[in-house]
């Protein structure tokens, strides 16, 4: 049975018109979206891909979001809604 980690936090930073997603402590992970749906949507499909993660696992993530920058140094947590 794996021990992969189930909580990342995801930074994110603006990119031109869209956003982009890079998760501390794993080298080459980023990810781009256009809307914050869009963009969670590419960061559960590649964490999974990445990790070999079932559909199950994959549920099972928690992402915490982080905004990079701005006026509070990042602190703001990202909004679904």
């Amino acid at each position: 049975m794996s021990m992969t980690p189930r909580t990342y936090t995801v930074t994110v930073t603006r990119a031109g018109d869209d956003w982009l997603a890079v998760i501390p402590g794993l080298p080459g992970f980023s990810e781009l979206g256009s809307t914050f749906e869009e963009l969670e949507d590419a960061v559960r499909a590649a964490l999974a891909a990445g990790l070999s993660l079932s559909a199950d696992e994959q549920a099972e993530l928690d992402l915490v979001w982080s905004v990079d920058g701005g006026i509070d140094g990042g602190q703001t947590p990202l909004s679904q809604s």
